[in-house]
């Protein structure tokens, strides 16, 4: 039963990958030269949007798991820090973290290794902290050099993994419940869009379609 709490986590959700979908698209635009501004401030632009993009996934993950965290919502509701937050929610659900997965035909399912994972996500989280702090007077006389491979990196594994994906939420051997976004849907007039999807044993093989590992870091 999809109660109002569930569809309140659903809508939130859809925001959230809104909102990153954004992001991404402010830094093309300004790779694109949309911006006309000093090659250090534009580095600094690209960066804070990759630094909101992790704090926006690790948000997502703890609004998708509503129901799960709501029980210990104290040691989540003051917590701003995406690093904590995904740290906490590895010890509710070792498979929290978004999966990549391409829906093609119904028993087709096709991932992208380019995909970012959950550590490299965290270490995109210390880089573009790094980045947005002047720092020592030896940082500032080499501030505003800007690596615009390294930035299209970082973005195409964002979106590689949120473009289309699902986070798990319950899966056994009998059922699996799952959330499942598409951030330019096809089907619905490349809008992002997000369902809860409840699978039955004669449906989609929900755990094997789970990484191998569920302590990747």
């Amino acid at each position: 039963m999809v109660t109002d709490t569930r569809i309140q986590a659903i809508d939130l959700y859809r925001i959230l990958m809104f909102e990153a979908r954004q992001r991404i698209e402010a830094i093309n635009l300004i790779l694109a030269g949309g911006a006309k501004l000093a090659e250090g401030i534009l580095r600094e632009l690209c960066y804070l949007q990759l630094r909101m993009l992790c704090e926006t996934i690790a948000l997502g993950c703890l609004v998708a798991h509503g129901d799960v965290v709501e029980p210990q919502i104290n040691n989540f509701e003051k917590e701003w820090s995406g690093e904590k937050i995904l740290g906490k929610l590895e010890t509710l659900n070792p498979y929290f973290f978004p999966q990549q997965m391409d829906f093609g035909t119904e028993d087709s399912v096709a991932s992208n290794d380019n995909a970012i994972t959950k550590s490299e996500l965290l270490r995109l989280y210390a880089i573009s902290g790094s980045v947005l702090h002047r720092g020592s007077l030896k940082k500032i006389l080499t501030h505003g050099k800007m690596n615009v491979p390294q930035i299209v990196n970082w973005t195409q594994k964002i979106e590689d993994l949120l473009g289309s994906h699902f986070i798990p939420l319950h899966a056994t051997t009998e059922s699996a419940v799952m959330i499942i976004c598409s951030l330019r849907n096809p089907a619905q007039n490349m809008d992002t869009t997000v369902h809860r999807i409840e699978t039955g044993k004669r449906q989609m093989s929900f755990p094997s379609i789970l990484p191998p590992s569920p302590g990747e870091t």
